[in-house]
């Protein structure tokens, strides 16, 4: 495999980037976001916080959502990085062909997040500093299973390489963009104080922030894509069109 390149994507031209990309792929983002996270949504509305939710309430919810994010959430990630490197490829994927994408992945991924998800508890268990170091070196596997096509371990392996000599770069990157994504998040939970308390009210309310969490995603992607040039000239459907994508 050719050795990465040392620079490393601005954060400007991810942005930019990636607001093209999820444009021109709108419809079939609200769609995917819609299959997949009303469900989650909708059952986490069965599990509801009191008022006086003590740590104990606190850490089964987010148990709850964590599973539900990984067994299901994680097919949504997977299709909305597959239309992302397909439109940086040049190609267009429709929704069906988007869903069999991501299920001929979900297997690798799964056990990619899995192993993913222990290392980085294991390290902030131990000192806060591993797991983050962990978490940088592996944030790309999902990226490297879509892109290059190997297993969950093997995946893990690539993005080690992808960021190793450039962890400063890509940490700084990561924490810019997942800051923007909470002020975000923020920004758009407004509304639901607002609406009536209902149970289809909140899940409506959350759609937008689903949304901003699929284009975090795309986001993510580009970095992977354009600061290590994993897609490597002769995989690259048609060099004119990506040119046209980033510019």
């Amino acid at each position: 495999m050719k050795a990465p390149s040392k620079s490393v994507a601005t954060l400007s031209t991810v942005l930019r980037f990636s607001w093209r990309i999820f444009s021109v792929n709108l419809l079939p983002i609200v769609l995917l976001t819609l299959v997949i996270n009303i469900p989650i949504n909708a059952l986490l509305e069965f599990s509801p916080l009191p008022e006086d939710a003590n740590l104990e309430a606190w850490g089964r919810y987010f148990q709850i959502q964590q599973t539900l994010q990984f067994w299901v959430g994680t097919v949504g990630v997977l299709g909305v990085i597959h239309l992302t490197v397909s439109t940086f490829r040049g190609t267009r994927l429709s929704l069906g062909e988007i869903f069999r994408c991501a299920f001929k992945d979900y297997g690798s991924s799964l056990w990619s997040q899995f192993l993913y998800n222990l290392a980085f508890g294991i390290g902030l268990l131990l000192v806060v500093v591993p797991g983050l170091v962990i978490g940088v070196f592996w944030c790309f596997s999902l990226q490297a299973i879509v892109v290059h096509n190997v297993s969950g371990l093997k995946a893990l392996e690539h993005s080690y390489q992808v960021v190793k000599g450039r962890w400063w770069k890509f940490f700084v990157r990561l924490v810019t963009l997942y800051l923007l994504y909470f002020v975000g998040i923020v920004f758009l939970s407004v509304p639901s104080y607002f609406v009536p308390e209902t149970h289809l009210f909140r899940v409506l309310t959350m759609i937008p922030v689903d949304l901003l969490g699929a284009f975090l995603v795309v986001c993510v992607t580009g970095l992977y894509l354009m600061s290590e040039a994993a897609v490597t000239q002769p995989e690259i459907a048609d060099s004119g069109k990506t040119t046209l994508i980033l510019s």
